[in-house]
């Protein structure tokens, strides 16, 4: 039998400073400042989400230009950066094309004359740089691009995704207490007990990605949306 699920309305995104996550680790490192522990599960929060792909979520829409080539990647919160791309497609004049991601190399041997002089209808995304996306061929139409993908905080964030904090505070307290743990000539350097924790952060962080794969949800869950009476 499968499972009956109602559609869902609009979910709301939270945002839980790394201030307010310091509370967690301070008693297991007496000592230790509340800022460098700040930093350190930022450290830990940007490593987790490059590692584990644990934040996809959808970029901001940018405008698909006639002859542009490359695009910038919008992360959708201000304290983001955009890591990977997962997929897209165009809209233009209310036709929405499905867009495949292809490396560089495959691109440009699929279009040799590319970018130069090969327009058309845009099939494939690529890049060549960090935070940039390029299409292919050069769009001869002006529309939308909308992009997919992977996130992690910027090096400036103060905030991240409380959803994804309340997900995997496991793995970050494990992962913030192996750097404070083994942060040498400290008060509340503990090498042994550090590695300790890091044995647990680098199983949990593999645990956190096969979940994350696995699209927060079972494999095998079959699921048939109940309409609306």
């Amino acid at each position: 039998m499968p499972i009956v699920l109602t559609p869902n309305v609009a979910s709301t995104t939270r945002a839980i400073a790394f201030d307010d996550m310091v509370d967690d680790i301070s008693p297991y490192v007496p000592g230790c400042p509340d800022p460098v522990i700040a930093r350190t599960i930022h450290k830990v929060v940007i490593d987790l989400c490059q590692r584990a792909k644990v934040w996809h979520e959808d970029f901001l829409p940018v405008d698909l230009e006639v002859g542009r080539v490359a695009y910038p990647l919008s992360p959708p919160v201000a304290h983001a950066v955009c890591t990977d791309i997962t997929g897209g497609y165009t809209l233009v004049n209310g036709v929405k094309t499905e867009l495949t991601w292809q490396k560089l190399t495959a691109v440009k041997l699929r279009y040799p004359s590319w970018p130069e002089d090969t327009s058309g209808t845009v099939r494939y995304i690529t890049s060549a740089t960090i935070g940039e996306a390029l299409v292919a061929p050069v769009p001869d139409v002006a529309g939308t691009l909308n992009l997919r993908g992977y996130l992690r905080p910027s090096p400036t964030a103060s905030v991240w995704d409380a959803n994804l904090y309340d997900e995997f505070h496991r793995v970050i307290f494990h992962g913030t207490l192996y750097d404070l743990m083994l942060m040498n000539g400290r008060a509340w350097a503990e090498a042994k007990l550090g590695a300790v924790h890091g044995r647990q952060w680098t199983q949990l962080l593999a645990a956190a990605r096969d979940r994350a794969l696995r699209g927060y949800n079972a494999d095998e869950l079959s699921v048939a949306m109940r309409p609306f009476a």
